[in-house]
């Protein structure tokens, strides 16, 4: 269990990173994870996500044992409000907004090492998740008070909108009920609108908060480790990721641009030039990407996005 200071001073640690949207709820249940688990085998999923497939989805707590609690975290990382179809009219390709900067796993990692040091010392164990522990983190989101699951299948803050990074620091802190903070957010809006259903060019979104991930082009031009299947859809000039479907979202309307500059986009990585990415080679491709979430397609992957959307 926790008492008030713990909570307090773990605010503190937070603010202190900047970290301003945050909540805490208690560690899933098996029969949460499982239910999840289950649902998610029943789509279509592609090769590029077959880890998705892994028991250990429906169970993680498998491997903390000692976990009873969790501090989630949200951080805002959009950098313009253009939108992506209008810049790549000419003979550009798009780079999703929270990809074209830092890292944000080692931003975000950096970021919680405070909140887990503080932990460590007293006396509690913690475990940093960013995209590296199998937990459904939309949902602990959710459960944490955060925001909704929008039609889209994202996150959504009435207050910041859906462009976030979400983290998490397991514990074995039990929070107590009266701490989970309330929904800052609600999706009588959303349930009203379809906007990102219609917008999306491959018809990825079921309408219902869910995704198929094998119609999904960031499944394709993000995860996939191989060449493109011949049944890969349309990239439709995203040359890494998509952000059709947050771009029309009425909640991501004039929300407050990220404060964090580590985010705003490297060189040639805004809407670059298709002919400017011809002309490099391999090696100049992985000197592009170097230290933002790109390195994940890997350069060769990069050239082989590249090649498709230059083939349609």
């Amino acid at each position: 269990m926790h008492n008030d200071k713990t909570i307090d001073r773990i605010i503190f640690a937070l603010e202190k990173e900047n970290i301003k949207t945050f909540g805490f709820c208690n560690f899933p249940s098996f029969e949460e994870t499982n239910s999840l688990w289950q649902r998610l085998q029943s789509s279509e999923i592609p090769l590029s996500l077959s880890y998705l497939r892994k028991k250990v989805w429906g169970n993680p707590k498998e491997f903390v044992t000692w976990a009873r609690g969790i501090i989630t975290f949200a951080i805002p990382y959009n950098t313009t409000f253009e939108n992506s179809i209008e810049v790549t009219k000419s003979d550009r390709v798009w780079v999703s907004r929270y990809s074209y900067g830092d890292d944000y796993h080692l931003i975000l990692r950096k970021k919680l090492k405070l909140i887990k040091h503080f932990l460590l010392q007293e006396g509690f164990k913690a475990r940093i998740c960013v995209d590296s522990f199998p937990i459904f983190e939309r949902s602990v989101a959710v459960k944490s008070g955060l925001g909704f699951i929008g039609r889209n299948g994202l996150l959504i803050n009435e207050m910041i909108g859906s462009y976030l990074f979400l983290g998490e620091v397991i514990t074995d802190i039990s929070f107590d009920e009266n701490i989970e903070l309330k929904a800052v957010s609600d999706n009588r809006f959303c349930s009203k609108c379809n906007r990102c259903v219609d917008a999306c060019p491959t018809k990825a979104l079921k309408g219902d908060g869910s995704v198929n991930p094998s119609k999904c082009i960031s499944s394709y031009n993000v995860e996939w480790r191989r060449e493109l299947p011949l049944n890969a859809p349309n990239f439709f000039k995203n040359l890494f990721g998509c952000d059709i479907c947050q771009e029309v979202c009425p909640y991501n309307r004039k929300k407050p641009l990220t404060e964090e500059s580590c985010f705003k986009p490297k060189k040639g990585l805004y809407a670059p030039r298709i002919g400017d990415l011809l002309k490099m080679d391999e090696i100049e491709i992985e000197k592009l990407i170097e230290g933002t979430s790109l390195k994940r397609r890997g350069a060769k992957g990069i050239m082989n996005n590249l090649k498709k959307i230059c083939s349609l």
